[in-house]
């Protein structure tokens, strides 16, 4: 069988757990170095993220447009794009890449 390649991505939904700012100066340059330890989410959540991520589709330009909109109406608008994990937590796409749980 003669079929094209098939790209696949595979991934894991990963959180910093500790980051760690360093900020070095001198009269003549500046240096910032940002160090973060990344760990996996438990498997519960990673399996909830996908299902929301799926839902939403962050990386449409229609999510993008959405989401611009929403940040310059405010925050009353930009609250609407929350999708609830639990009765305690919510999740907000910033992009195809980055999400924030929030309380």
């Amino acid at each position: 069988m003669n079929a094209p390649p098939i790209k696949v991505i595979r991934a894991t939904w990963m959180y910093d757990e500790v980051c760690l700012f360093l900020h070095l100066r001198t009269p003549e340059w500046m240096l910032i170095f940002v160090l973060c330890k990344h760990r996996p989410v438990p498997l519960v959540l990673s399996k909830q993220l996908e299902e929301l991520y799926k839902l939403v589709k962050p990386w449409q330009s229609s999510y993008q447009l959405e989401l611009s909109t929403a940040i310059e109406l405010g925050p009353e608008a930009h609250a609407k794009l929350k999708q609830r994990i639990d009765e305690s937590q919510s999740i907000i796409f910033e992009d195809d890449a980055v999400a924030y749980i929030v309380s």
